[in-house]
C-alpha cells in the first residue's frame, strides 16, 4: 500500500485536512503558485508523513500573484512593469471584421492616444476591455470611453444609428500568437456595461465651457470605475513582439447597418484596451509559459 501524505491547509482560520498522494501535492503546489502568494513550512513527522502548513495567510492579490508568476517564468534580468496597450479602429458600415495591429511599427489609427508594443518586448495580458467612442478629430484625446451605445455621447450625422453599435457587443474576439491560438471566440457581450448612473444633459453646457461648475464632470458623464468594461484574463496571454500577433474582432452585420458616423470631422471608433505587464529583455526559462 502506497504511503499517503497529509496536507494541512490553513485558509484564514479554516482548517482542512486532505489525504492525498505525492502527485496531488505537486498539483496543489502548482495551483497555489500560479494563483496565490503563500509561504509554506514543511514539517517532518517521521514515517514519511509530512504536513504542509501555511506559515502566512494566503494573500488573495491577483496582481501580485501574476507578477510573481512572470518573475518565475522569465530569466533573471527581465524588466517586468505594469503597463497597457491601446489600439483603435475606425468603425465602417462595410466591415464585419477588425484587426487590432498591436506593433508600433504598424500603421497607427490614432497616434495621440494609442500605445503599442515594441518588437523587442513582450506583454502579459491580465485584463481585456473593448470600448467604443465618438471622436472629434479636432479635439482628439478628451473623449471618455463608452461601454455601451450611449445615445448622449453618440450624436449627430444624418444616417448614423447609435443602436447599431450593439453589434460590437454581440461579436467575438480571437487572439493568436505565432502558431498558438489562445482565444478562438471570446464573446464580447461580457464586456458590455450599462452603469447605474448614466450620462445625462445636466450641466452639459457648463462642462463644455472654459469655466465649468463644480462637480460638472460627474454630472455630465456616466458613473465609472477603473475595472468597468474589463474582463480578467486567466491564464494570462503573453504577446510577443518577435512573433506575429493576431487579434481580431468579428461582429454581426446586416443590410442597412449604420455604425459609421457620416458627420464632418467626426468618426466612431472601437478600442481594444489591454492591461497587464510589459516585459523588456524577456527570455523564457522554458517554452511552457
Amino acid at each position: 500500500m502506497k504511503m499517503l501524505k497529509t496536507i494541512l491547509i490553513l485558509l484564514i482560520g479554516c482548517v482542512a485536512i486532505i489525504a492525498v498522494s505525492s502527485p496531488a501535492i505537486a498539483a496543489v503546489d502548482s495551483f497555489l503558485n500560479q494563483g496565490f502568494s503563500s509561504i509554506y513550512d514543511n514539517i517532518k513527522l517521521g514515517s514519511g508523513v509530512e504536513i504542509y502548513a501555511a506559515a502566512s495567510m494566503i494573500v488573495v492579490d491577483r496582481n501580485r500573484a501574476i507578477y510573481s508568476r512572470l518573475k518565475r517564468i522569465f530569466m533573471p534580468g527581465a524588466s517586468i512593469v505594469p503597463s497597457y496597450l491601446r489600439i483603435e479602429n475606425k468603425l465602417e458600415n462595410s466591415k464585419s471584421g477588425y484587426e487590432f495591429e498591436i506593433m508600433d511599427t504598424q500603421v497607427t489609427e490614432n497616434p495621440t492616444v494609442e500605445n503599442r508594443l515594441n518588437i523587442n518586448d513582450m506583454f502579459a495580458i491580465s485584463d481585456l476591455g473593448l470600448f467604443i467612442y465618438q471622436e472629434d478629430n479636432d479635439e482628439n484625446g478628451r473623449e471618455p470611453l463608452q461601454t455601451y451605445p450611449n445615445t448622449t455621447h453618440f450624436t449627430g450625422g444624418s444616417t448614423f444609428v447609435p443602436k447599431d453599435l450593439e453589434t460590437i457587443y454581440n461579436g467575438n474576439l480571437a487572439i493568436k500568437v505565432g502558431s498558438t491560438v489562445f482565444l478562438d471566440s471570446f464573446d464580447t457581450r461580457r464586456l458590455r456595461l450599462v452603469p447605474s448612473v448614466q450620462e445625462g444633459n445636466i450641466n452639459a453646457a457648463a462642462y463644455d465651457s472654459a469655466t465649468p461648475a463644480d462637480n460638472t464632470y460627474s454630472q455630465g458623464h456616466s458613473e465609472s470605475n477603473p475595472q468597468d468594461g474589463f474582463s480578467e484574463m486567466t491564464p494570462q496571454i503573453i504577446l510577443d513582439g518577435r512573433k506575429k500577433n493576431e487579434i481580431k474582432l468579428t461582429i454581426p452585420s446586416f443590410s442597412g447597418i449604420n455604425i459609421e458616423h457620416d458627420g464632418a470631422g467626426v468618426q466612431n471608433n472601437v478600442v481594444l484596451y489591454l492591461r497587464g505587464y510589459l516585459i523588456k529583455n524577456g527570455k523564457f526559462r522554458s517554452r511552457k509559459a
